[in-house]
């Protein structure tokens, strides 16, 4: 265990410029049950001195690379010159010529060919939030479900005719799951660079009616791999975050997630009044570390962060002795219980039970290729 922290070389600041403030209402937004939970209300648009504050840090801290990535809420609702200054200021204080990355989560109603120009020039990523055709994404605008999926999709066109690269991201919950294959089939047709699917969560929440129980999302799992490796047997490899870290594990390869490998700390949010919190997923008071104002060494040394991070690495004694622990890693923090059990344990067991010799000839062929 850690008590004190290393800088590291690839830091991502996830940043909630407007914190959660959004133009939809989903059902399921595990940020908006978070910030009702907080003692303190956020302001709806992050000011220029908490924006030259968490530049100037991130930049000073930084050893590499640095990823600044936008969320919600909508960040959209920022405003495109919210950007422009964000980019010129970061520009200016660069005097290191540290890499920076930028990206922005969406939901993609607010694109236009303006906000699209703008990614384009400045080589953003994108991430959609879209959990398939209309009919899975109801749950996401419960009012206009209809209207705004065939906005997403018309949006969804826009970056692709312009070359702006962009991932989907669909939530499964306990009402769309069984549709999982058919949202991956559709999704597939809007030309994403790749594909994440995410179980809804309950751990805020507790009462959460779409929060997906662990046979369910072992049912998901399964059929949504078998339409996955049927598509590789065709020549046509589509990436899937889940599966991708399957195979850059088999292969030695870097990993794309913290879930994959095995512990929290590559990540800090901040939130629009620059309080510093340990992940996205936990911005209540208990996971709140500071202020950006405090400096990335007080931060980066603060017990509360120190203590999230190690317990991490603490793994419930059936993963201890889980021949699939090098595959799996006890599942991300979030997924798992008060004594460490991963939540979706036996649903990803018995999904590496049936695919791992074929996530193994998938990763042995892409390794023949990159040889």
């Amino acid at each position: 265990m850690n008590n004190s922290l290393n800088r590291p070389k690839f830091f991502t600041w996830l940043i909630k410029p407007v914190s959660s403030r959004c133009n939809l209402n989903c059902d399921y937004c595990f940020y908006l049950d978070a910030a009702r939970l907080r003692s303190a209300t956020f302001p709806h648009m992050m000011n220029e001195d908490t924006t030259d504050h968490l530049i100037e840090m991130a930049i000073d801290s930084a050893t590499d690379t640095i990823s600044f990535v936008f969320q919600g809420g909508e960040p959209l609702l920022a405003g495109l010159p919210f950007y422009h200054a964000f980019i010129e200021k970061a520009q200016k204080a660069n005097q290191k010529n540290i890499n920076i990355v930028y990206s922005l989560q969406t939901n993609g109603l607010m694109l236009n060919e303006e906000w699209v120009n703008f990614f384009k020039d400045n080589n953003w990523l994108l991430g959609i939030s879209v959990d398939g055709e209309e009919k899975a994404n109801k749950w996401r605008s419960p009012n206009n479900f209809s209207k705004d999926t065939s906005l997403i999709i018309k949006n969804i066109e826009l970056l692709r005719n312009n070359n702006v690269p962009f991932d989907l991201l669909a939530v499964v919950h306990k009402k769309n799951f069984k549709m999982i294959v058919q949202s991956y089939d559709f999704l597939k047709t809007l030309g994403a660079k790749s594909l994440q699917f995410i179980p809804c969560l309950d751990f805020i929440k507790k009462d959460n009616e779409l929060a997906l129980d662990s046979n369910s999302w072992r049912e998901s799992l399964l059929n949504l791999y078998r339409r996955w490796r049927d598509d590789w047997k065709k020549g046509i490899y589509i990436s899937i975050r889940q599966f991708d870290d399957y195979i850059a594990v088999i292969n030695s390869s870097p990993l794309s997630s913290c879930a994959a490998r095995g512990i929290c700390g590559g990540y800090l949010m901040v939130e629009s009044d620059g309080g510093v919190f340990t992940c996205d997923f936990y911005g209540t008071d208990d996971f709140l570390i500071g202020n950006i104002a405090d400096g990335f060494f007080e931060l980066f040394n603060n017990s509360k962060l120190i203590k999230f991070i190690n317990e991490s690495f603490i793994l419930n004694e059936k993963c201890l002795h889980c021949q699939y622990r090098f595959l799996c890693r006890g599942g991300c923090k979030k997924y798992r219980n008060g004594d460490q059990h991963f939540i979706y344990c036996d649903a990803t067991k018995t999904l590496l039970d049936y695919a791992y010799s074929g996530l193994r000839e998938i990763a042995l062929s892409i390794r023949y290729i990159g040889d």
